[in-house]
């Protein structure tokens, strides 16, 4: 996994600091093609894709290196497809500023409004799930975890809360700063309260409306249409690769689930970060307001940093095999 970060910060900080002429065409974009191909061989890595979308331009770029498996030697193309991990929470935090921003709900409610079993997380509010200053355990932390999701094909949003609940708290709430999915597990499921619909319409209802045609959320065994376009993804035991392609996003659930092509992934992100999200920024490292930039903040599924080249947001995802990373820079 630390491998694939490498890669994208070397990709992403390669192309920050090209001259702006790289954006329309020529050598550079070979050059692009070019460094690419050399990190897929250095990091020993199947395929990989890079899509960017510049101002005022009407479509994506794509750049692709490799094959969509070791063994099938067709190459990575604009349709290919990849688990994206935690990127997904930028999905369930936009779902949930909208319910907001409709006064659904508010910052404020505390859990045990929506779910009172959980009497020990009662006082956390949803603001603190948001910007993972709840306290609450990261279920995929618990001892065998790994081991559990290679051996289980299905996993419910319930299970994954209830293995956390069973350990003890991180901090108390508000007090600090750690990153945690089982808090956006549990936003998913306010969500499902909220609106009474599925986590699954309220995707595909978003989906459609920003015609991200390329974008699903599965959490449950993926059919044969979506498999036939999934760019495999490996994990690296020991000496030995395995293929952990079909091991599906239930395990994460609102907190990684979505698989999509990163065309798609352009669009979306364009669209989150201009889009009203009441962002209150929390710092990473002791999970206090953020006042200055150069404090690297959290909130809403996203992290923003400071680098000699200005602001940028960002959100990384990880699961069994894949890498992802989305980045959005405003300047």
């Amino acid at each position: 996994m630390e491998r694939g970060y490498n890669l994208i910060k070397k990709i992403l900080l390669t192309f920050i600091l090209l001259p702006f002429s790289f954006c329309y065409g020529g050598s550079q974009y070979d050059s692009l093609h070019t460094l690419l191909n050399k990190e897929k061989d250095k990091f020993n890595i199947p395929g990989l894709s890079l899509s960017i979308l510049l101002p005022n331009q009407p479509s994506a770029i794509t750049f692709s290196a490799g094959t969509i498996a070791t063994e099938n030697k067709t190459p990575i193309n604009t349709h290919s497809l990849f688990q994206v991990g935690s990127v997904t929470k930028t999905f369930t935090a936009f779902l949930l500023a909208r319910e907001i921003n409709n006064k659904h709900i508010k910052l404020s409610d505390k859990l045990g409004k929506f779910f009172p079993e959980y009497q020990k997380w009662k006082n956390i509010t949803i603001e603190q799930l948001i910007n993972q200053t709840s306290g609450i355990y990261d279920y995929i932390r618990s001892p065998g975890w790994w081991q559990k999701v290679f051996a289980q094909e299905q996993w419910q949003s319930q299970e994954l809360v209830n293995i956390a609940y069973k350990q003890v708290n991180d901090f108390s709430p508000g007090s600090a700063w750690r990153y945690s999915n089982t808090n956006y597990v549990l936003l998913g499921m306010i969500l499902e309260k909220v609106t009474n619909q599925s986590l699954e319409n309220l995707m595909k209802n978003l989906f459609a409306t920003n015609n991200l045609k390329q974008t699903y959320y599965l959490v449950s065994p993926y059919p044969q249409n979506i498999m036939e376009k999934m760019a495999h993804g490996y994990w690296q035991e020991a000496e030995q690769r395995v293929d952990t392609t079909s091991i599906n996003g239930s395990w994460l659930q609102s907190a990684g689930a979505i698989v999509a092509t990163t065309n798609d992934l352009t669009y979306w992100q364009k669209y989150f970060y201009q889009s009203y999200i009441p962002f209150s920024l929390r710092n990473t490292i002791n999970g206090k307001p953020v006042h200055s930039f150069n404090d690297i903040g959290y909130d809403f599924g996203s992290f923003r940093m400071n680098t000699p080249e200005g602001l940028i947001w960002f959100t990384p995802g990880l699961t069994t095999g894949y890498t992802t990373m989305i980045v959005y820079a405003p300047c």
